[in-house]
């Protein structure tokens, strides 16, 4: 490889990308779980600051990429005992973000479309 400046990032970025754990929703779970309790808590611009920032967390770590990229390492975490149960925090996340939708930005759209991602998810 070379150590020319413009291929760098691109070689460091594919190689942070093969090596993500599916765990990382977990993430996005948590920040979640947050924001609904600080809204019951009415603690509304936490709540809102949490739910944005959820949004922003969930599309950086969307696993498309991943998988198209490097599908043996995307599909082989699946199967394998330490890493496959990481998947389900991809759809424990899912479904978290769709309640945010629901509840914080009443948006029912996003939010079953997501809650139907979650079920597929769920199967798969």
């Amino acid at each position: 490889m070379t150590t020319d400046s413009r291929t760098r990032p691109t070689a460091e970025y594919s190689s942070g990308l093969a090596e993500m754990s599916p765990a990382y929703f977990g993430l996005v779970m948590a920040t979640g779980i947050v924001s609904l309790a600080a809204l019951m808590m009415e603690h509304y611009a936490i709540a809102l600051g949490l739910f944005y920032l959820n949004i922003g967390q969930y599309a950086v770590l969307l696993y498309a990429l991943r998988a198209w990229r490097y599908p043996r390492r995307f599909f082989g975490d699946m199967v394998a005992h330490l890493t496959g149960p990481g998947y389900f925090t991809t759809v424990a996340g899912t479904g978290i973000l769709a309640s945010q939708f629901m509840v914080l930005d009443e948006n029912i759209v996003v939010g079953k479309f997501l809650r139907m991602l979650a079920i597929l998810l769920g199967y798969a």
